[in-house]
């Protein structure tokens, strides 16, 4: 964020498909409630999700160079390193302490680098369809769409939790109170999981609105742990939930997504904003929050990006 004449101005990164008009990460202005002063950040290609790296000085990238694909790290806008190998593309970046993580959804696989090498792989059956990866401490969350299920991988063991079947998890947030919030892409759900005694227990579903055929794709929760948010692609809407001091969910709004596919999105570092990216209208949605009771509240629909599929604030 930057600070000017009393106003902050907020400075937002974008992943895109490079199928048809977008040529890789964008970057976007926020200021004023507008989104504005969209620009060509790094010519790469199919950098569909994003993250930071070491100290937020390091943007790690989603990778594809022909048959060749991995992650790519830049520091600034220079091309940093490349970790690329005969493979498909995988879906999913995250760091911590010196190590990065992918995961790969094709390949039904996670990787791990460090020193700009691979130095650790957990392979699964393709059809496992390996989604999200995000390491926590000493210890690491794994979760498998195809497989329906989570992996909380301990230092001396590893976790499973079996979702219901079809369910599809897709990715999941750490809450207070060793809570663990998850949001499944086929059956529109988010579970409420606890952690206890080296177990994963369901405290609570709730069925997300719409039709049979949605999938729901992006989840984040505020700084203050208060309010969770997820999206879903098909109705194509934004569903935020209070979270009680017991941790669990009370649905308070549904709103529209003002775009087609909704297929992620991120909340500003202060929770004031929230900006939603619609692939297939090929569109940013900015809303504001109330931060009195984290309900959205539109200020801007239509704001052209192409192909963006990713939403990362600096």
């Amino acid at each position: 964020m930057i600070k000017k004449e009393g106003n902050i101005m907020y400075k937002i990164l974008l992943g895109t498909y490079t199928r048809d008009k977008s040529e890789g990460i964008y970057q976007v202005d926020l200021a004023n409630n507008k989104l504005s002063n969209l620009s060509l950040y790094i010519k790469t290609d199919n950098p569909t999700y994003l993250a930071w790296g070491t100290n937020h000085q390091e943007l790690i990238a989603v990778a594809s160079e022909g048959e060749l694909a991995g992650v790519k790290i830049f520091q600034e806008k220079d091309l940093k390193v490349k970790i690329l190998s005969k493979q498909t593309a995988p879906c999913f970046v995250s760091y911590q302490n010196g190590n990065y993580y992918s995961a790969y959804y094709h390949e039904g696989k996670v990787e791990k680098y460090f020193n700009d090498e691979l130095v650790a792989e957990m392979n699964y059956q393709k059809t496992a369809k390996s989604h999200f990866i995000l390491p926590d401490e000493n210890k690491l969350w794994v979760v498998n769409l195809g497989e329906d299920k989570i992996y909380w991988i301990l230092e001396d063991e590893i976790i499973t939790y079996q979702t219901k079947e079809n369910s599809g998890p897709r990715h999941l947030v750490l809450g207070e109170n060793d809570l663990v919030y998850v949001l499944t892409e086929l059956s529109n759900e988010v579970l409420v999981l606890k952690k206890e005694a080296k177990q994963l227990t369901l405290r609570q579903t709730i069925q997300l609105e719409g039709e049979p055929t949605n999938q729901s794709a992006a989840i984040r929760l505020s700084s203050d742990k208060r309010y969770l948010y997820t999206s879903t692609r098909g109705d194509d809407f934004l569903t935020v939930f209070q979270v009680g001091e017991d941790g669990l969910l009370t649905k308070i709004q549904t709103i529209s997504s003002y775009g087609k596919h909704p297929r992620d999105f991120a909340l500003s570092p202060d929770d004031k904003f929230l900006v939603c990216a619609n692939r297939d209208s090929n569109s940013l949605t900015l809303f504001e929050v109330d931060k009195s009771n984290g309900r959205l509240r539109l200020l801007e629909k239509d704001v052209y990006a192409p192909e963006v599929v990713a939403v990362l604030f600096y």
